[in-house]
């Protein structure tokens, strides 16, 4: 079972843009789940998941978060840091870091995120 390892928003070490996106999340249970990203930076982000599957993860577990933009279907691999509630979303979910080669992507992709907090991608 998950300890809740919640740091204050205030506490955070990088800045995160807030959006709201439809994902899918990989377990290593093999299990697709679905969720909402919340808010990314390219160190990281918060997944917003109910149901049962959020009860099996543990910390330090990798998982990869899947988002369809359409033409194309982005994975991002991380490891789970905190689960919990956000304080600043008010939501269930984790937190996640991404691991070295997936910061790189996510620096990329968050240039994609346009001022509804959606992600633009051209035609």
């Amino acid at each position: 079972m998950i300890q809740p390892l919640q740091k204050a928003i205030c506490r955070r070490e990088y800045r995160r843009q807030v959006f709201s996106q439809q994902v899918r999340w990989e377990h290593h249970l093999d299990v697709n789940s679905e969720g909402n990203a919340l808010d990314m930076s390219p160190w990281g982000m918060f997944v917003s998941s109910e149901g049962k599957m959020i009860e099996h993860i543990n910390l330090h577990d990798p998982v990869t978060i899947i988002i369809d933009l359409g033409h194309e279907e982005v994975r991002l691999n991380a490891t789970i840091r905190w689960a919990g509630t956000s304080v600043e979303h008010s939501e269930r979910g984790f937190g996640l870091e991404f691991d070295e080669e997936t910061k790189k992507l996510a620096e990329e992709l968050m240039l994609k995120i346009d001022e509804e907090g959606t992600f633009f991608v051209p035609e």
